[in-house]
């Protein structure tokens, strides 16, 4: 019970950069617009692919995250 939260948040965090609070701010909202807009091209079951697939699409690009800084 409780998985696909904790898995969100951790999802946010990683997005958003490690220890930077605004930044895990700013991953939940673009990983809750991006579940959210998926789900009405996609079936409801996709919105964890989705979720991954933000995920390694924001790490391909920012490895540290969106808000981490650059000495990381």
């Amino acid at each position: 019970m409780g998985v696909h939260p904790v898995l969100a948040a951790f999802i946010a965090v990683f997005l958003g950069g490690i220890g930077s609070i605004p930044g895990a701010a700013v991953g939940g909202v673009l990983l809750g617009l991006a579940e959210n807009m998926g789900g009405l091209v996609l079936p409801g079951y996709w919105q964890g692919v989705i979720a991954f697939v933000v995920l390694f699409a924001v790490l391909v690009v920012r490895p540290a995250g969106l808000l981490a800084g650059r000495g990381r």
